[in-house]
């Protein structure tokens, strides 16, 4: 009777008889209770019987995870033990228990809508109306994997699938426009700024630390409450898929079945990830379609074999950007033309006339040369500058020489030899 509207609390709640007044309202009551109440709420009975018999409402049987109880790992959204956070340490206090906001792009003008769905190419289209009769039929589950190079229009595909599928939600009766149906990320800050997303380390909670193949498990109580929030979801949206990891790509699954209390990959939620596995590769991890371990295989069917394939192909930059984006897919396939080595050619500047290009971006044949370069401007800048030195250590227990032994050897090693972490970094105020 919660969800039942009455204005006498005698009359209408009291002296009645409830299996009939359910009965004649009940269409209404389920409405209003799958608006405010969580959809796995009506199932508290059945999971708390099962977590009285010996069972645990949070274990996801997830042969790839393993779970950290040290919740030292998660800064965002846990509080708890402060050892071995180095802000608390410093005198900055970071931690919250207030869920951060969650960033969604708003429903966009229709004549905006007009023109986006206007400038997408054939195979765009395609594709927008073919997850838009997904959304629409139902319950299935879709895993789609986006392939394309520069410029063949990927942040204008996400775009037009988002608004899409906005304004098909906002159109439906009763519909609240706050509610998150689409979640839109992207593995680095800068990436997901560039289509109005989140982090997926600050929208699903995974730890900083990404060499750390221990994921934390959230408390029940931040997991709940994130979960009112996502409640709704359907579809989450990973641009720059090449930068994801195998690593980070399980602790999203192991993240969704936790928050959604569900076992279906990904927690029931329905997938879609972007990107060009020729451009950046993850950091301190393998492609998101190796195997982790020499296990993997046997044991498991990776998820990478879940996604189906599409393929973007058509450039779609502006006419003085056509060129040039063409000329770097060439390079990626290993099939240049005439044109577009002249075309790179052109562009060679000797190291006298440096100077000369300002702030344009260089691109060198070497790390060194990349290495002189940074050193010499750095030198010449006359603003305060501080040295960053990596701190390293090792996990286990090993002897305590042999692991003094490694950590010696680890100073010795190329960047190259430490996925591109330098020793040290020189920064500098404007650099």
């Amino acid at each position: 009777m919660l969800f039942l509207p009455w204005s006498n609390e005698e009359e209408d709640l009291i002296y009645i008889n409830h299996e009939e007044r359910f009965e004649l309202h009940k269409d209404l009551i389920r409405q209003k209770r799958s608006e405010y109440v969580h959809r796995e709420a009506n199932e508290f009975e059945k999971a708390f019987e099962e977590h009285t018999e010996g069972g645990n409402e949070d274990d996801i049987d997830d042969a790839n995870i393993e779970y950290d109880q040290d919740k030292n790992e998660f800064l965002i959204y846990e509080t708890g033990n402060n050892e071995g956070d180095i802000f608390v340490e410093m005198g900055i206090n970071t931690r919250t228990e207030k869920i951060e906001h969650f960033n969604v792009p708003k429903m966009i003008p229709d004549a905006d809508y007009q023109r986006l769905m206007r400038s997408v190419n054939n195979n765009q289209r395609k594709y927008t109306l073919n997850v838009m009769n997904l959304i629409k039929n139902g319950d299935k589950q879709f895993f789609h994997f986006i392939n394309g190079g520069a410029g063949v229009g990927k942040s204008t595909l996400i775009k037009a699938v988002y608004q899409s599928i906005l304004r098909f939600y906002n159109s439906l009766p009763r519909s609240n426009p706050e509610t998150i149906r689409v979640a839109i990320c992207a593995p680095t800050g800068k990436a997901a700024a560039l289509i109005d997303g989140m982090t997926l380390h600050s929208c699903l909670s995974l730890p900083v630390n990404q060499c750390k193949h221990k994921l934390v498990k959230l408390d029940s109580d931040i997991s709940n409450r994130i979960g009112v929030k996502l409640k709704d979801l359907q579809l989450l949206i990973i641009d720059e898929i090449s930068m994801v990891g195998f690593t980070m790509f399980q602790q999203v699954d192991a993240r969704l079945h936790q928050i959604m209390k569900s076992k279906e990959p990904f927690g029931g939620i329905s997938v879609i990830v972007l990107g060009d596995f020729n451009q950046l590769r993850p950091v301190g991890d393998k492609y998101i379609f190796q195997f982790n371990n020499s296990y993997n295989a046997l044991v498991d069917n990776p998820l990478w074999s879940l996604f189906e394939l599409f393929e973007l192909t058509e450039i779609m930059r502006q006419k003085d950007d056509q060129i040039f984006a063409i000329a770097l897919s060439n390079i990626a396939k290993g099939m240049m033309t005439l044109e577009d080595i002249n075309l790179l050619k052109s562009r060679i500047v000797s190291n006298e006339n440096l100077e000369i290009m300002g702030d344009a971006i260089r691109v060198f044949r070497s790390n060194a040369e990349v290495d002189a370069y940074n050193t010499r401007v750095l030198a010449s800048l006359n603003t305060e500058g501080a040295i960053a030195n990596a701190y390293d250590f090792c996990i286990g227990d090993g002897l305590a020489s042999i692991r003094e032994k490694v950590l010696n050897n680890v100073k010795n090693l190329k960047t190259t030899e430490t996925y591109g972490l330098p020793l040290k970094i020189d920064l500098k105020v404007g650099a």
